[in-house]
């Protein structure tokens, strides 16, 4: 399937309001992040969805099973980048 190029509407954490303010604030603190991800801000331009989302997602993101789920998907994903691609060692650049 080809790239689309179409921009996604999102909902920037400066120009959320009620709701949507108060879901962002509880996801990170949930998550423990500093800012909200392009996923949720997505996510919160359906404002009829997003409440709903988030009350069903909300239980399953505090499980110490996320956490290893997600740590789990993060080294997969740094495996496979490492094997299929080159790619450089940027840390020797610091």
């Amino acid at each position: 399937m080809p790239w689309n190029r179409n921009k996604l509407s999102m909902v920037s954490e400066s120009e959320a309001k009620g709701n949507t303010a108060q879901i962002f604030l509880d996801l990170k603190e949930t998550l423990g992040i500093p800012h909200v991800s392009m996923a949720f801000r997505v996510l919160a331009s359906l404002p009829r969805f997003f409440p709903l989302f988030w009350k069903a997602a909300r239980p399953m993101l505090q499980t110490g099973e996320f956490f290893s789920a997600a740590e789990e998907i993060r080294a997969d994903a740094y495996k496979r980048m490492q094997t299929r691609f080159s790619v450089p060692d940027l840390h020797s650049k610091l």
